[in-house]
């Protein structure tokens, strides 16, 4: 399948039967996405100083925060490291999977579109003001900043109804090192869907085959370190090397 604007995102899964969700709507967190959103602001206000909503959810997902956000990129070797590293299930190491998606030019947005910073707005909200945002958008087809006035900080626009269905791709500054050596960009969840992205296919990667991928990724720098350039990661690739 061809992608209609000749871009094509990839992500690696370790085990084939992850799906592709951001980390605060999977059934493994317990956290609230506002309650993870305004620690992170009152402990570390100095970080997110100066930053869009968008950027502050990047820098949240840098550091390991669940948020709406997930991790992409364009590089296929990325993909495959993820996909092959180890992991096991009840019934010993799993095959890994890469997913392969297709952009289409109007879920393709740089961080300035409205619905994009619509979206990342959204974790300031509790769960009645989320559903309360829902109804309105339902029966309304477009809330104003006269009603939402914390929503609109950033946006020029009223949103419509329409605009908040889907997921959105969404081109990033690569402002850290860890998105840089990457190639990495996000899909970030919309109001009613976390993560769906249905134009997407799969390689499964045998689980007997992952330790010798590593290896050959290794060989052309496609390893732990350059994905997570920092101290941490550069002891623990010493160790295994």
């Amino acid at each position: 399948m061809e992608s209609s604007i000749g871009l094509y995102y990839f992500r690696g899964h370790a085990s084939k039967s992850f799906t592709p969700c951001a980390s605060i709507f999977r059934k493994d967190n317990t956290l609230p996405e506002n309650v993870a959103y305004s620690k992170m602001m009152l402990n570390s206000s100095d970080s997110f100083d100066g930053k869009t909503n968008f950027q502050k959810l990047a820098l949240m997902q840098h550091h390991g925060c669940p948020t709406r956000l997930l991790d992409i990129t364009t590089n296929p070797l990325v993909a495959l490291y993820f996909a092959c590293l180890p992991f096991s299930d009840k019934n010993g190491p799993t095959d890994g999977k890469v997913l392969i998606f297709y952009p289409t030019i109007p879920r393709l947005k740089t961080e300035e579109f409205d619905a994009v910073k619509f979206f990342s707005a959204l974790p300031r909200l509790n769960k009645q003001e989320i559903d309360r945002l829902k109804k309105d958008l339902i029966t309304r087809k477009s809330i104003s900043s006269a009603n939402y006035p914390f929503i609109y900080d950033e946006l020029k626009n009223d949103v419509q109804y329409r605009d908040t269905l889907l997921p959105i791709y969404v081109s990033a500054g690569k402002t850290f090192p860890r998105i840089k050596n990457q190639c990495g960009d996000f899909i970030i969840a919309s109001l009613f869907n976390d993560i769906h992205m249905p134009t997407c296919a799969e390689i499964v990667i045998s689980a007997a085959y992952k330790e010798s991928i590593l290896r050959d990724l290794d060989m052309i720098n496609i390893n732990g370190y350059f994905l997570f350039p920092d101290l941490d990661h550069l002891a623990n690739y010493i160790k295994k090397n």
